[in-house]
C-alpha cells in the first residue's frame, strides 16, 4: 500500500542514463564552452529502494541477491546496509561515466558537480573523476557554516583548488517565497566577506549571477562587485600558498552519514558542525579529516583530533587513531563514536575502549540531563565546579571507567514533572567527562555531544568545555591565535618554500542573520580594532606587513612567542609574516 508518494524522478541507471550521456556527448563535441559544473540531479538514491528493470538486474548481477523490500529504515538491518553500499557505489560508477562520456568527447573541458562528495548517497570516491570539487553557499546558513564547508572541500581533495558559489540573490530559502531568487544585489559587505571566506580557505569564489533573456551576464550587478573582486585580486599573491596551520582536526565519518539511523546521522552533523563553530569562534587552528585519511594516518599537521559523535567507524580508522595517541597527539571523543562498525554493525561495546579508559553499559533515560565538572582539570578551566551543564534534546551515553581513567566529571539527573524546567536532582554513578594517557598522548572522552548541544542552543560553556578539551589533549598552546571577539576567524598558513606565515582574518560581523534564521540582512560591517595575533616563533621570520599595500605591522617577541598587532579589521585583513 503507498503511504507516500515519491518525488518525481528518473532512475539514471536506466534508459534516462544513456539519454543523458547522449546530451552531454552532444554538448561537448558540438558547443564552445569551458566546462561543466554538474547540477540538479534529484536521484542518487533518494527514492528508497529503485525497483526499476535496470536496478533489479544490476543489484542481482553485483551481489546475487534480489533487492530488499520495503525500502524504508533500510539502515535498520544487514540487508538494507548492503543495498545502501551498492548504491553508494553504483551513484559513483554512474557519475564517472558522465565524467567519461565528456573527456572522450572533448578532454579540454572541465569537470565538477554540486555538492562534491558531501552529501550520504554518495561515498569518498563520487569526486574522483572532478578536476576540481565544489558546493553552494546561501548566506543564511551562516558563516561558520561556509567556513566548514570550505574545510570539508579542502578534505576532499587536498591536491586540488575548490569553488564555492556565492549567490548575490536575497531569497531566504525557507517560509514564504522560498523559491524566489530576487533580482537585487545583497549588500557589498555581506558578499565581500562571503568571497574573503573561501578565497581564505585557499578556495575560488564562484558567483552567481543574474542572466539576461539573450544569454548575457547582468554588467551593472559585476559593476557592483568591483570593490570585492579587487580585494580578491589585490591578495592573490597571498592566496592558496603552502599549506593551512592546523591545530585540532575533526573527523568526518561518512560512514555514519550513509550506514547509522536518521537520528544518530543527524546528530553527527549537528556535532561536527557544533565543535567546529566552537573551537574557530575560541580562535583555535581548525582541519577536516576524512575516514580515509585517519586511515593512510595523514594528518594535516593537527596535533589533536576530534571525534564527534561519529558511531560508524571502521577498525582501520580506529588503528590509524590509535597510532596517532601513541605517537603523541591528543584526541577527544564525543558521545557514541565507534559504537558501530564501518557498516553499521552495532559492537557490544566502544570500538576502542581500551584507549578511551570507559566502558559503554547504555544511554541515559532522560532527553535532559547534565554534565557535572566535578574537579578543577585543565579540561574543566573557566567552569565553575560543581555548577551542571545542561545536556539539551538529546540522551547522554552511560559508561564506567576503568582502572587508571581520571573520572572529571559526572551525570547529573533532572528533577521530573517540573514545568518551568528540569533542575538538577540526583548524582549518577556514571562518568561524564573522563581523561587519561595514553602512549605519548592524552585521551578526553565527554560522554554527550557538546557540539551538537552548542548549535542549537549556543551556551558559552559547551564552548568552553570544548576549547579546554582541545588545549589539554593537544599538550601545548595553538601556533597560532589572536585575541580578539569571537566573530574573528583566524585562518593561517605557512609557506615553507618562502619562509613565509600568511593569516587571513575574516570578520563575520558583516555575515547577515544567524544560521537557520531569517532576520534583517546587515547592511554593514562593524570593524574590529586592536586584534592581537600570537604566534610560535618558529613561523614569526624578521618582519610583518598587512595586504593589500605592504603596510609594516609592529612585531615583538615575548620568550617563544611574536606577538602582532592589527589596528583596524573590516571584513578581511591578510598578515604576511615573512624575511623580507
Amino acid at each position: 500500500r503507498v503511504t507516500q508518494e515519491e518525488a518525481p524522478v528518473v532512475c539514471l541507471n536506466g534508459p534516462h542514463g544513456d539519454y543523458t550521456r547522449e546530451v552531454l556527448r552532444e554538448l561537448s563535441s558540438g558547443y564552445d564552452f569551458d566546462g561543466f559544473w554538474l547540477d540538479c540531479f534529484s536521484w542518487w538514491g533518494r527514492v528508497p529502494v529503485c525497483y526499476c528493470d535496470a536496478c533489479r538486474a544490476s543489484y542481482r548481477r553485483d551481489t546475487g541477491r534480489e533487492l530488499p523490500a520495503g525500502g524504508r529504515n533500510l539502515t535498520q538491518n544487514a540487508e538494507g546496509r548492503a543495498y545502501l553500499r551498492w548504491r553508494q557505489s553504483l551513484n559513483t560508477r554512474i557519475l564517472h561515466s558522465f565524467a567519461r562520456t565528456i573527456r572522450d568527447a572533448n578532454p579540454r573541458l572541465s569537470i565538477t558537480h554540486n555538492a562534491s562528495s558531501v552529501p550520504d548517497y554518495c561515498g569518498w570516491d563520487f569526486s574522483d573523476r572532478d578536476d576540481y570539487v565544489s558546493h553552494e553557499f546561501h548566506y543564511n546558513e551562516g558563516l561558520p557554516g561556509l567556513s566548514l564547508v570550505c574545510r570539508r572541500q579542502r578534505a576532499l581533495k587536498p591536491e586540488a583548488p575548490f569553488e564555492i558559489e556565492i549567490w548575490r540573490f536575497a531569497n531566504r530559502l525557507g517560509g514564504p517565497g522560498s523559491t524566489s531568487r530576487g533580482y537585487q544585489v545583497r549588500p557589498l559587505p555581506a558578499l565581500l566577506l562571503e568571497m574573503a571566506a573561501v578565497c581564505a580557505h585557499g578556495g575560488f569564489p564562484q558567483y552567481y549571477d543574474q542572466i539576461n533573456f539573450d544569454g548575457t551576464l547582468d554588467r551593472k550587478s559585476l559593476e557592483r562587485l568591483k570593490p570585492a573582486f579587487q580585494a580578491i585580486k589585490e591578495r592573490a599573491a597571498w592566496l592558496n600558498r603552502g599549506q593551512p596551520i592546523a591545530y585540532a582536526a575533526l573527523l568526518w565519518s561518512k560512514n555514519t552519514e550513509a550506514m547509522a539511523g536518521a537520528e544518530v546521522r543527524q546528530m553527527h552533523r549537528d556535532d561536527l558542525e557544533g565543535v567546529h563553530q566552537a573551537l574557530i569562534e575560541s580562535h583555535l587552528p581548525v582541519a577536516i579529516l576524512t575516514e580515509l585519511q585517519a586511515e593512510k594516518r595523514a594528518w594535516a599537521g593537527a596535533r589533536v583530533i576530534v571525534v564527534p559523535s561519529a558511531e560508524c567507524l571502521s577498525d582501520d580508522c580506529l588503528a590509524g587513531l590509535r597510532a596517532f595517541v601513541a605517537d603523541g597527539g591528543g584526541l577527544v571523543v564525543l558521545g557514541r563514536s565507534a559504537l558501530a562498525n564501518a557498516d553499521g554493525e552495532k559492537r557490544e561495546n566502544f570500538g576502542w575502549a581500551d584507549l578511551l579508559g570507559v566502558d559503554y553499559t547504555g544511554m541515559a533515560a532522560h532527553y535532559y540531563t547534565y554534565v557535572c565538572p566535578d574537579q578543577a582539570h585543565a579540561v574543566t578551566k573557566g567552569l565553575t565546579t560543581g555548577f551542571p551543564l545542561c545536556v539539551y534534546e538529546t540522551f547522554q551515553t552511560l559508561v564506567r571507567p576503568r582502572p587508571g581513567t581520571e573520572v572529571i566529571g559526572t551525570v547529573i539527573d533532572p528533577m521530573p514533572g517540573f514545568h518551568m524546567g528540569y533542575p538538577p536532582y540526583r548524582r549518577t554513578e556514571f562518568a561524564a567527562l573522563t581523561v587519561r594517557s595514553a602512549g605519548q598522548g592524552r585521551v578526553v572522552y565527554v560522554s554527550s555531544p557538546q557540539g551538537a548541544v552548542y548549535l542549537k542552543f549556543n551556551h558559552p560553556d559547551q564552548k568552553q568545555l570544548l576549547a579546554s578539551a582541545v588545549a589539554w589533549a593537544a599538550g601545548g598552546p595553538p601556533p597560532v591565535t589572536v585575541a580578539a571577539p569571537g566573530t574573528l576567524e583566524i585562518i593561517p598558513w605557512r609557506d615553507p618554500a618562502a619562509r613565509e606565515t600568511i593569516i587571513h582574518l575574516v570578520n563575520r560581523t558583516g555575515a547577515g542573520p544567524a544560521q537557520g534564521q531569517m532576520g534583517t540582512l546587515v547592511h554593514e560591517t562593524i570593524p574590529l580594532h586592536n586584534v592581537i595575533v600570537r604566534l610560535d616563533a618558529s613561523l614569526a621570520p624578521a618582519k610583518a606587513f598587512l595586504v593589500p599595500g605592504r603596510q609594516p605591522l609592529p612585531l615583538r617577541r615575548a620568550g617563544e612567542t611574536v606577538i602582532v598587532e592589527v589596528a583596524r579589521v573590516d571584513e578581511w585583513a591578510t598578515v604576511v609574516l615573512a624575511d623580507s
